[in-house]
């Protein structure tokens, strides 16, 4: 399997030298003024992990120009024709493990050259985790705002290309005010472009440009914060405006603490308001996150939601000790929160939190 590997950044292991691939960087780079932090009592290892990571203080607004692109699956595969090669990296999501498994799906496989659609030009936007909350706040709307640039900078209207958005997805769409640019095709139809514009998301692994996070963040709350959310609003006339200030984050869903009833029984008792984000609107959930002094939640996407926090509200978060989630970090740095990490004992489907170390963190 061909492939080539593209970076969002300065990278020599994935310079361009071809005419039908190469990079195009509008408006000035984003630049990140620090390193990321954390504290508690996972922390030595967090730090450990950054110490693997590229350090980067400028990342260019960075798009891909692919000439005969052919995108394939439900994920779009992405195929340059003129170079034989599949494109992979970060900045698109896309890894070697993840592309063995979707070119083993018969559909893409045995794609009929006749069944393909040919479309001159296009911006790519569908990849891995398209269907996932976490990717939508962290990959595909700084995505989006790269999108959003290119399309204003250029004054072109070059469509959006996707597969089906999911419902909750159309936020971040309307956020940018792309809904008109968006072009939906079924996961089974494969698609060539003549042209195709692939807005490269600003990280190195699962480190993101603090800076490009809260730009697009900034974006989101904008909208978010001017849609109706009545169940939030509800909820602070019948318990009060305060009601928010200390908020527990729920998993419905496994994996979870095998004691995340006696965690939230504990905290509840200390004046926390349990919260399955689940069960609220977006606009809701941005609203109750902004309200809160501190919150204390599982590692999960759901979490990624500190995004919409003030400026030095607490955060704890708890997980498995074998699992190392350095998105929550970016967000943390770029929402300017107080990140504090406990890692749990035990392993997947079988892991245990410390309460008494939680309870004297707060």
């Amino acid at each position: 399997m061909n492939t080539l590997h593209i970076s969002s950044h300065a990278n020599k292991e994935a310079e361009l030298n071809t005419d039908s691939l190469f990079y195009q960087e509008i408006d000035k780079p984003w630049a990140d003024k620090a390193e990321l932090s954390c504290s508690g009592p996972g922390a030595p290892v967090y730090y450990t992990a950054l110490g693997r990571t590229a350090h980067i203080n400028a990342w260019p607004k960075r798009l891909l120009i692919a000439q005969q692109l052919l995108l394939t699956g439900p994920r779009f595969t992405m195929y340059s024709l003129p170079e034989k090669q599949y494109i992979l990296g970060s900045s698109v999501n896309w890894h070697v493990p993840m592309l063995e498994s979707d070119l083993s799906d018969p559909a893409i496989s045995h794609a009929k050259v006749s069944e393909l659609c040919y479309l001159e030009r296009g911006i790519v936007l569908t990849a891995p985790g398209f269907r996932v909350y976490g990717h939508w706040l962290l990959d595909f709307l700084p995505r989006l705002v790269l999108a959003k640039k290119y399309l204003d900078r250029f004054e072109e209207k070059v469509p959006i290309i996707t597969r089906k958005i999911p419902p909750w997805a159309w936020p971040f769409i309307d956020a940018l005010s792309l809904r008109d640019a968006i072009s939906e095709y079924d996961k089974h139809r494969g698609i060539v472009l003549g042209e195709a514009v692939v807005p490269l998301a600003p990280k190195e692994g699962e480190v993101y440009s603090e800076s490009a996070l809260f730009e697009a963040f900034s974006q989101l709350k904008q909208y978010l914060f001017s849609q109706s959310a009545t169940k939030y609003t509800r909820m602070m006339e019948r318990y009060g405006a305060n009601c928010f200030d200390k908020v527990l984050i729920v998993r419905s869903k496994p994996p979870y603490a095998s004691n995340q009833r006696e965690l939230g029984e504990k905290l509840e008792k200390r004046g926390f308001i349990p919260i399955d984000p689940q069960e609220y609107s977006l606009a809701e959930q941005a609203r109750i996150f902004s309200k809160a002094s501190i919150i204390a939640g599982e590692d999960g996407s759901a979490l990624h939601n500190i995004a919409f926090c003030q400026p030095g509200t607490q955060v704890m978060m708890w997980g498995r000790s074998d699992r190392i989630n350095l998105r929550h970090l970016s967000v943390a740095r770029a929402a300017g929160v107080e990140f504090s990490v406990l890692p749990g004992s035990g392993s997947i489907g079988n892991y245990r939190v410390d309460v008494e170390a939680l309870v004297r963190h707060f």
